[in-house]
């Protein structure tokens, strides 16, 4: 006997499973893809380059420049150990090698120089771009070759004789055995002429250990006195005198803390392969940078060994006047900081004549030229004390290009993207949901929906007069939507907490 329809007691049979669930299916997939989408937005460690380069190399040179490679993640920033690093772009040839344990690394770019190049880091098996660099970025080259307005060496001087005192190599190193150099004049019709013979008299006035109390100027006017400076400021007043004549000078020798400096009094011969420098014993490795005419030509790391001392690599066939950085930082000196930034001024030479030929058109060094005396003898000590009273100079350096702001960014927009469309897929669920329930027959009078919502609540209730169950229909439908918006607003609020 087959069933009436219309008979509220009977029981019509029920749809298939997969349809019972499917009204379940699009909030489950909503609240799934709000889950993928927190872990793939999930912040990662960032990795960006900040190189650092000094003035447009001459034509047909290479340019010379450092890489730091930094990482940030949820720790801050801090710098990437052993990442290799390569340099990319149209025409761009070049060297590049694996950062050490500060991120640090070395860059030579052989020219002609592109518009522009890429730093590229391999981190986990994959190259990451770490910084672009805009070659008219660069700077134009300096004529001054990076030198100071504030001198590092400052006083007054008096008396007849012109008196003025000069630090070997430009500064004093604190509790390093030294030298300063003094210089004694006089004014005639022909000029300023060097005084020889004069008895010099020096007393520290402060920051010294010990001091060579006299001297005896040579034919260029010229006195080598040994000190020992302590903790700057390193005062001296010099005293000089020469038959009935007599001059002074008062004033602070200039002295920088905490820097490896060269081991030798800034000259040099032809031929060396490297120079010796000296590190304070806290130190165990330094960065060099290498300058000639304003422009790098070399740099690199160096680590002392248990004597303190170092050697740093000197270009093949070097000649001329250099200026030697050193420092505990990779990164650029401040240019204000004379305590603890210098460049070492070197002159490498066949004899003094060709070192001082080397400073003659050179600014920083006119002032303390002597005049030609006719005999090579007095000039060993006319180059070592010219470099002495050289200007202070800090050749210029710039960062070019900082590659973190551009990852920041590209991170930026890669956690927009995927909060874009983990959005868009939620509400996506949301119309399939509705589409559903409306092709389920949901707000339709369907038995088979009669049917479900009675096996679901398993429960009697008052029906209207034809025998739909109105009552558990209304209720269904309530219950059936609280929990569809509950777990679309619950897959919208998980991923506004895990993608911010």
């Amino acid at each position: 006997m087959q069933a009436d329809p219309d008979d509220a007691s009977a029981t019509p049979p029920r749809p298939p499973w997969p349809l019972r669930w499917l009204p379940y299916v699009p909030p489950l997939l909503a609240v799934a893809v709000t889950a993928a989408g927190i872990a793939v937005a999930h912040a990662r460690p960032i990795f960006g380059a900040n190189v650092i380069a000094g003035p447009r190399p001459e034509a047909g040179q290479p340019l010379f420049a450092r890489a730091i490679v930094v990482r940030h993640d949820a720790g801050g920033i801090g710098r990437a150990a052993l990442v290799e690093v390569r340099l990319r772009g149209d025409g761009v040839r070049g060297q590049a090698s694996v950062t050490d344990e500060e991120g640090v690394t070395e860059l030579r770019l052989e020219a002609p120089l592109p518009a522009s190049f890429d730093v590229d880091g391999r981190v986990d098996g994959a190259w990451l771009p770490l910084a672009r660099v805009d070659a008219s970025r660069l700077a134009a080259p300096d004529p001054t070759d990076g030198a100071l307005d504030e001198p590092r060496t400052f006083g007054r001087a008096s008396g007849e004789l012109l008196v003025a005192a000069a630090p070997e190599r430009t500064a004093l190193v604190p509790e390093v055995p030294g030298a300063a150099w003094v210089r004694v004049q006089r004014r005639d019709a022909h000029g300023v002429q060097p005084v020889e013979g004069a008895h010099v008299t020096v007393s520290a006035d402060a920051g010294i250990f010990e001091v060579q109390p006299t001297a005896v100027t040579d034919a260029t006017g010229l006195a080598r006195v040994r000190l020992t400076p302590g903790a700057p400021p390193v005062m001296i007043t010099v005293e000089a005198k020469k038959d009935a004549l007599a001059g002074a000078w008062a004033g602070t020798l200039g002295a920088v803390y905490a820097t490896p400096y060269p081991a030798c009094d800034g000259t040099l011969s032809t031929g060396l392969a490297a120079l010796d420098v000296v590190g304070p014993a806290t130190l165990r490795r330094a960065y060099w940078d290498l300058w000639s005419h304003g422009a790098r030509i070399g740099g690199g790391a160096i680590a002392f060994d248990a004597a303190h001392r170092a050697q740093v690599p000197l270009p093949r066939d070097a000649a001329g006047e250099y200026d030697l950085e050193l420092s505990s930082s990779p990164d650029a000196p401040a240019r204000d900081d004379l305590a603890h930034a210098i460049a070492w001024p070197l002159v490498i030479a066949q004899d003094p004549v060709d070192g001082l030929a080397a400073l003659s058109d050179d600014p920083r060094f006119a002032r303390a030229l002597p005049p030609p005396t006719g005999s090579l003898r007095p000039w060993g000590a006319a180059l070592p004390a010219t470099i002495a009273f050289a200007r202070a100079s800090l050749p210029r350096r710039d960062t070019v290009a900082s590659g973190l702001d551009a990852a920041f960014a590209r991170e930026k927009a890669r956690g927009a993207r995927v909060r874009r469309w983990t959005t868009l897929a939620v509400f996506a669920a949301g119309l399939v949901e509705l589409a559903i329930v409306v092709q389920l027959g949901l707000f339709s009078r369907s038995a088979h929906v009669d049917a479900e919502i009675d096996a679901i609540l398993r429960e009697g209730g008052p029906t209207r007069a034809d025998g739909q169950p109105h009552v558990r229909k209304l209720a269904s439908m309530f219950v059936g939507a609280i929990g569809i918006v509950a777990l679309i607003f619950a897959a919208l609020a998980i991923m506004a907490a895990g993608l911010r």
